[in-house]
C-alpha cells in the first residue's frame, strides 16, 4: 500500500510538474506576444503618421486651391449681409445639409439698416486630409452710418461631396484687434 502512495504521490508531482512546466511556457509565450503586439501596434503608428505626410506631400496644389476657395466662397456669405439678405441662403451651396440644419444663421428683420461687409481673408489649410482650414477673416459691420471693422479668427471642418468641398463645421476661435491681436 505504501508503494501505491508513493507511486501515486509521484504521478500527482509529475501531472502538476507538467502543467507548470506548460503553464510557464504558455506565460512566456504570452509575454513575447504582448511584446510583439506593442511593437505592431508602435509600427502601425509611425506607418500612419508617415502615410499621412506622404499624401500631404502628394495633394496637388490644385486640391490646397480648391479647399481654399471653397472656404473662400463660405466666409462671403457668411460676412456679407444686410438686413435683408437671407444669410442662409448666402452659405447654402458652400455648407453641407448638417451644417445648414445645425446653425440659425439667418438675418434678422429690422428697422434700423445694418450692414456687414467681407473686407478681405487669409486661409491656412491646416490637413489637406481632414479639410481643416483656419481662417483671419476682416470684415465691417455698419449700423446708424457708424462702422466697425473686425477681425475674426475661425476654424472650418470641409468634407467633399461629389466633386466639391463644403464646410461642415465651423468654430470661433476669437476676434482680433487692428493690430492683430485677440481680444
Amino acid at each position: 500500500m505504501d508503494n501505491r502512495k508513493v507511486m501515486l504521490a509521484l504521478i500527482f508531482v509529475l501531472i502538476v510538474g507538467f502543467f507548470g512546466y506548460k503553464l510557464k511556457s504558455m506565460d512566456t509565450k504570452y509575454n513575447k506576444l504582448v511584446i510583439e503586439n506593442n511593437k505592431n501596434i508602435e509600427l502601425v503608428k509611425e506607418l500612419t503618421e508617415e502615410n499621412r505626410e506622404l499624401i500631404l506631400k502628394v495633394s496637388s496644389n490644385k486640391e490646397i486651391e480648391n479647399i481654399k476657395l471653397a472656404a473662400e466662397n463660405f466666409l462671403k456669405g457668411m460676412f456679407e449681409y444686410d438686413n435683408k439678405t437671407d444669410r442662409r441662403e448666402s452659405i447654402r451651396a458652400y455648407a453641407t445639409n448638417e451644417f445648414y440644419n445645425k446653425y440659425n444663421l439667418s438675418s434678422t428683420e429690422a428697422k434700423v439698416k445694418y450692414k456687414s461687409t467681407y473686407d478681405k481673408v487669409e486661409i491656412y489649410v491646416t490637413d489637406v486630409v481632414e479639410g481643416k482650414v483656419l481662417a483671419r477673416v476682416w470684415h465691417s459691420f455698419e449700423i446708424n452710418n457708424t462702422k466697425t471693422t473686425t477681425q475674426t479668427l475661425m476654424t472650418l471642418d470641409l468634407v467633399t461631396e461629389g466633386e466639391k468641398y463644403l464646410v461642415n463645421n465651423m468654430e470661433i476661435q476669437g476676434t482680433m484687434n487692428e493690430k492683430g491681436f485677440l481680444n
